[in-house]
């Protein structure tokens, strides 16, 4: 049986996310899952390199969040 290393727990969520790379003006577009107090999971296929300064529009239905 595994444990629980999570600070927080995870609540269901599926948001449809643009990841903007400051420097480059790169856009990729992504899927955001799994909302907690700390943070999601945020599936990408080609990730930016550590580091990289981005900002992130994550999109529901009725609502946009940029952080």
């Amino acid at each position: 049986m595994r444990t629980e290393r999570r600070k927080a727990t995870r609540h269901p969520f599926i948001a449809r996310a643009e990841i903007i790379d400051e420097r480059e003006n790169a856009r990729t577009s992504s899927k955001i899952s799994d909302l907690s107090l700390n943070g999601c999971f945020v599936e990408i296929g080609n990730p930016f390199p550590e580091g990289t300064s981005v900002v992130i529009e994550i999109y529901t239905e009725d609502e946009m969040l940029e952080a």
